[in-house]
C-alpha cells in the first residue's frame, strides 16, 4: 500500500489519551515523520519514506514523583526525534550534507546516547 504523500499539508495533531500518544505529525519533503510518547517515557520517532519506515527511540526517564516531562524537556525531544527523522529522509534522498543545525541535533544525542539508551533507576 503506498503512503499518500502529504508532505505540503500540515497534518494536525490529535489529542489522544492512554498510553500511546501522537505527539506531531510532519510532512517532509515527500515522506512524514511520526513523533509518539508510550507511557511518558518511550518516545519513538518514524520516517515513513517510498513506503518504507525507519526509526529509532529514546528513553527519557521522568523525574522521582513527576507524572509528565516538563514543557522544555519536551521540546528538546521533539527537537531530536525531528532531527533523526528529518536526517533519514535527507540521507535516502542523497541529500547527505547536513545543516548546521542539524549536525547540532546529531552531536547533542550522541553526546547524551548513554544517558539516554540506559537509564540508571534506583
Amino acid at each position: 500500500m503506498a503512503l499518500k504523500d502529504r508532505s505540503d499539508q500540515d497534518i494536525p495533531a490529535i489529542e489522544v489519551s492512554g498510553r500511546i500518544k501522537i505527539m506531531e505529525r510532519i510532512g517532509y519533503k515527500g515522506g512524514i515523520i511520526l513523533i509518539r510518547l508510550i507511557d511518558e517515557e518511550v518516545f519513538l520517532w518514524d520516517a515513513l519514506y517510498e513506503g518504507e519506515i525507519y526509526g529509532s527511540h529514546f528513553i527519557i526517564p521522568l523525574p522521582k514523583g513527576q507524572k509528565k516531562h516538563a514543557d522544555n524537556v519536551l521540546v528538546e525531544v521533539r527537537g531530536m526525534c525531528y532531527a533523526g527523522g528529518a536526517t533519514t529522509i535527507d540521507m535516502l534522498r542523497g541529500e547527505n550534507k547536513l545543516d548546521d543545525k542539524t549536525k547540532e541535533n546529531v552531536e547533542l544525542v550522541e553526546a547524551n546516547r548513554d544517558k539516554v539508551d540506559k537509564p540508571k533507576r534506583k
